[in-house]
C-alpha cells in the first residue's frame, strides 16, 4: 500500500520570451526580457534564444526565449516579481486568477507591458507588445481536482508575496 503525502507546490522553471518586430532593434527586446531576471544572474542575458520567423508581408520577426530551470533561477525571478509587481497589479493577478493558471498544466501565465520591462518596471499587461512569462509549477496535493491544485498554488503565490 503507498501512502501519498501532500506536498507544497513549488515552482519549477520558468520560460520567458518576446518577440522583436520589425520596427523594432532586437537588442532592445533582448533587454526588456534580461530586465525580468534578477541582478545576480545577468550571466542568463548572453543565454537567450533567438529564433527568425518570417511574418506578415516577408518581415522577418525575432522569437526571443529564455528558460530558469535551477531553483536558485526560478527563485529569484519569484523575488523581483516581488519587488517590482506593484500590489494593484497583484490583486488584480488574484482576482483574475482562474484567467491567468491553468491547472492541466499547472502553469501560471503572465504577459507584461514591454517597454515598461525595459524600464524595470512589471505591469501587467493584455496588450500585444509584451513580454510573457510562464511559470511551471510542481506538487502533488492528493486531490485529483484541479481546483484543488489551484487553490494550494493561489496560496503558494499569496505566501511568498507575489500576489495581493
Amino acid at each position: 500500500m503507498v501512502i501519498a503525502v501532500n506536498q507544497d507546490p513549488r515552482a519549477a522553471s520558468v520560460r520567458i520570451s518576446a518577440h522583436a518586430h520589425p520596427t523594432e532593434v532586437v537588442d532592445r527586446v533582448k533587454e526588456a526580457l534580461a530586465n525580468l531576471i534578477p541582478a545576480g544572474q545577468a550571466l542568463l542575458a548572453g543565454a537567450i534564444e533567438t529564433t527568425a520567423v518570417d511574418g506578415d508581408y516577408g518581415n522577418k520577426i525575432h522569437v526571443l526565449s529564455l528558460a530558469l530551470k535551477s531553483a536558485r533561477q526560478v527563485d529569484a525571478f519569484l523575488q523581483t516579481l516581488k519587488e517590482r509587481i506593484p500590489d494593484d497589479h497583484k490583486q488584480l493577478i488574484r482576482q483574475h486568477f482562474g484567467s491567468f493558471f491553468n491547472p492541466v498544466s499547472k502553469t501560471l501565465f503572465l504577459r507584461f507591458h514591454k517597454q515598461l520591462a525595459l524600464q524595470r518596471q512589471l505591469r501587467i499587461s493584455q496588450y500585444d507588445d509584451i513580454v510573457h512569462a510562464s511559470i511551471k509549477f510542481t506538487s502533488y496535493t492528493g486531490k485529483a481536482t484541479a481546483g484543488g491544485e489551484g487553490t494550494n498554488i493561489l496560496k503558494f503565490l499569496l505566501d511568498h508575496g507575489i500576489l495581493a
